[in-house]
């Protein structure tokens, strides 16, 4: 049996999947996930068309090929784009999103210190919350150049959180101009005060040159960072770049480890990476019956995972079947026990 193409995720974002014959894959359950078309009752002002192009802009990132799908919950959203080879996927950033609302991240415990001790502290986080409610639309009309004013007013005061929303802003052209400078300037500040996920965010920039030159260096560099703090995807990404040997010395092993670390986790993006190496003999000897178990659990959530899995179980006796399905069940057991 010839190997099975090993898709690289390497960051958490988009998401359409490749099928076999490289044609995009929706899942089902993304085509009901976005942000209003439009505003119903009332008379539209300029205003409200402004809103509208912003809700259009994040209305693409579900629709166009660089969709989403449903994660681990929800809010919980993860984008894919095609390498420049379309050999791989990329992984580019899994973003929290509400209904299509930027992502609503509580701020540091830290900084929670901060704000009840002093006025700068106190003000920021103002501005922040005032910054989420315009961005959600609660209590105000959605309006993400407001929600990016305050944002930035609370951001310039150190206030973490608020530098991870400037950033994804300034990455989607959400009441700003889209400016892959200003989103790395952001995330960078934020990473730089320990917060993992800007960390991921801020070595997908490096690793799609986005922002910035190219350098898979320091991709590795924030995605370790990122998973010494138990990111998931910075550990799947982490995994990616040892597997093919970018910006660190090429390492099956380390490979393998980062992938099981978040596969042991729920995280569906390892799992399916973690079963590509398993089947294609990777670090491991080749082992499909581990291969068609990770691939079930991972094409609950991914549906190409489900499709790679009836692939591999055509090149499957009825023993392995049989012994693959009892290893599900175990795994299933381990994850809720790790939750």
């Amino acid at each position: 049996m010839r190997g099975f193409p090993a898709f690289v995720f390497l960051f958490a974002t988009a998401g359409l999947l490749a099928g076999q014959d490289g044609e995009a894959v929706m899942p089902d359950a993304m085509k009901q996930i976005g942000p209003a078309n439009g505003v119903l009752g009332k008379k539209i002002t300029a205003k409200d068309a402004s809103a509208a192009e912003d809700a259009k802009k994040l209305q693409s990132l579900f629709a166009s090929t660089r969709g989403f799908w449903k994660a681990r919950k929800a809010n919980d959203v993860v984008r894919f784009a095609t390498d420049a080879s379309g050999a791989s996927l990329l992984l580019l950033a899994a973003l929290p999103l509400v209904a299509g609302v930027p992502p609503k991240k509580s701020s540091p415990s830290t900084f929670n210190d901060l704000a009840q001790t002093t006025p700068a502290g106190r003000e920021a986080e103002n501005q922040y919350r005032l910054g989420l409610k315009y961005a959600e639309g609660k209590g105000a009309l959605r309006d993400y150049a407001k929600a990016a004013d305050c944002y930035l007013r609370a951001a310039e005061r150190g206030h973490i959180a608020a530098q991870y929303n400037l950033g994804f802003l300034y990455e989607n052209g959400l009441g700003v101009k889209t400016n892959l400078a200003m989103a790395m300037l952001w995330y960078r500040k934020a990473a730089e005060q320990g917060d993992a996920q800007a960390q991921t965010n801020l070595g997908v920039l490096y690793a799609t040159a986005k922002g910035s030159e190219r350098s898979y260096v320091e991709a590795a560099k924030w995605y370790m960072k990122a998973a010494g703090q138990d990111d998931l995807e910075g550990m799947t990404n982490l995994g990616s770049l040892y597997l093919e040997g970018r910006g660190v010395k090429k390492d099956y092993s380390e490979a393998l480890a980062f992938y099981k670390r978040a596969a042991n986790r729920g995280y569906p993006v390892a799992q399916n990476n973690l079963a590509l190496m398993y089947a294609n003999g990777q670090g491991v000897p080749k082992d499909y019956v581990h291969a068609y178990a990770w691939l079930d659990l991972a094409g609950l959530r991914i549906p190409a995972s489900a499709a790679l899995r009836d692939r591999i179980a055509k090149e499957m006796t009825a023993a392995q079947i049989a012994a693959a399905r009892n290893l599900v069940s175990t795994l299933k057991q381990k994850l809720a026990q790790a939750r």
